[in-house]
């Protein structure tokens, strides 16, 4: 069932980080733009593609359960966007081209990724995918957590989605130019997929181990600009690499601008 929440200063982090890379390619220059229905993000779903629609763009979000769809467009709604969001229920995007299909982690979660893959590309006249970072530092150390918890690897880096060379040969072989790619989501901790909902402290010592902090719904959730004094104290604390040299040792994803030929 999709995630009814954003937990923790990790996904306010991640949010922003996507917000901010789908901005600085995007904002003001796409008409029509399409995300889902599946999602990787541990928190609300169908909400990557907000920023966009705060500078014209009209968004197609799919979603796999009517509450998530509610939910998005509570947060639309909230932003002043009604008019420029569509919000379906189902297990695909609608037959038609839009300019810009954004896949947010999502081949790992699927059984055929090539064939989820290429559903998106044929609605898409540029493709954005973001999968996760396998050779980031924190992947011994989330495997470390994981064993803690008695959890299998994470899927996200075992699917050979998550292999650049894999991954790049699907897309030629779809027909797609590779404009660019770039790391996203680079704060100083490693990725440790914690359950959506909850926190790592949480997870590794029980539910009563303390108050889960930067909790937000549709009706809270921060928009896209804002800048909640306390969430800005504490990410003020931490360092993080975005635009740094050091991004592809710290990042948790790798998102790839995918392009048809001539574009």
């Amino acid at each position: 069932m999709p995630f009814a929440y954003d937990v923790g200063l990790g996904t306010a982090y991640e949010r922003r980080a996507v917000w901010e890379r789908l901005e600085r390619w995007f904002g003001g220059r796409v008409a029509s733009a399409a995300e889902g229905p599946v999602d990787g993000f541990a928190g609300l779903p169908g909400l990557h593609l907000l920023p966009l629609a705060l500078s014209g763009t009209h968004v197609t979000v799919v979603v796999t359960d009517a509450g998530a769809a509610e939910r998005v467009r509570a947060v639309y709604d909230r932003a002043g966007l009604a008019d420029r969001l569509t919000a379906l229920v189902g297990g695909e995007l609608p037959a038609r081209r839009f300019d810009l299909v954004l896949s947010f982690n999502a081949l790992a979660q699927t059984e055929r990724w090539r064939e989820y893959l290429g559903d998106q590309w044929r609605r898409a006249s540029e493709l954005v995918v973001s999968v996760s970072h396998r050779y980031t530092y924190g992947r011994a150390l989330a495997g470390l957590v994981r064993t803690l918890r008695r959890a299998p690897p994470s899927r996200l880096y075992r699917s050979d989605s998550a292999s650049p060379r894999q991954l790049e040969r699907a897309f030629a072989e779809l027909g797609g130019r590779l404009r660019e790619h770039a790391w996203v989501d680079c704060p100083w901790w490693p990725d440790l997929f914690v359950e959506g909902g909850s926190t790592l402290r949480q997870e590794l010592f029980g539910r009563d181990s303390g108050r889960a902090r930067f909790v937000y719904d549709a009706g809270s959730l921060p928009l896209p600009g804002a800048r909640p004094a306390d969430l800005e104290r504490a990410l003020a604390r931490h360092p993080s690499f975005e635009s740094s040299r050091l991004a592809p040792l710290f990042a948790h994803h790798r998102f790839y601008r995918v392009v048809r030929p001539g574009r």
